[in-house]
């Protein structure tokens, strides 16, 4: 059922975000955004989590591109949902990236799956939203600001319904050029090393990031 929906869907979402991102002359949602050199590294935290998923196994570190960004590009007064866009380049070797793209949300679990505006990109939590594939079974990934430093954020995952807990911690670094940061281009499906982007959904926000990007480049 789920395949057949998605091979039916998967060409309208990827036109329609298309056509949006060409009509706006850049991408739909996060159109800007502050790109910085990171550092991942992996903590205690959730051992099931660790066991089926390489990077988030204790002491595990790799190098990191985030992107911090406004989703719908209002004015910086105005409260917006954030983006928190996080990428382990050639983590699986060369081009196999993992990205992780996630958005301002509540903390709770209803919260964990809905959108929420906030007035800063370090003032609150973030989510995935929609859950990955880990282990045979489901979590969501999650990101706050650290208390301890400015430039440091935990990276979390939970069940559905469970709570949250730490499993890497990313600290920013160097902001990367503008020129360079406004060609990155995120994907949830990339994605590997025992993380799967999980249920139809999933599947047709690759259809629709894939859409933006060649509406954007158009």
């Amino acid at each position: 059922m789920e395949a057949a929906a998605r091979s039916r869907l998967d060409p309208v979402t990827f036109e329609l975000f298309r056509r949006l991102s060409a009509s706006r002359g850049r991408r739909i949602f996060h159109p800007r955004g502050a790109a910085y050199a990171a550092r991942f590294t992996a903590v205690a935290g959730d051992g099931a989590a660790a066991a089926a998923a390489e990077i988030f196994s204790e002491g595990f570190a790799h190098d990191a591109l985030v992107r911090l960004s406004r989703g719908l590009g209002l004015r910086p007064r105005l409260p917006d949902v954030f983006g928190l866009a996080l990428r382990l380049p050639d983590v699986y070797g060369p081009g196999g990236h993992q990205d992780f793209l996630l958005a301002s949300s509540g903390e709770g679990a209803a919260g964990r799956r809905l959108l929420r505006p906030t007035f800063g990109a370090r003032t609150g939590m973030y989510s995935s939203l929609l859950p990955y594939e880990v282990g045979g079974r489901r979590l969501l990934v999650g990101a706050r600001p650290a208390r301890e430093a400015a430039d440091v954020f935990d990276l979390l995952v939970a069940p559905p319904r469970g709570r949250w807990r730490v499993t890497a911690q990313l600290t920013l670094d160097s902001r990367v050029e503008d020129a360079v940061a406004r060609e990155l281009r995120f994907d949830p499906w990339n994605s590997g090393g025992g993380l799967v982007p999980a249920g139809l959904v999933n599947r047709l926000r690759g259809a629709a990031y894939r859409g933006s990007r060649r509406g954007s480049a158009a």
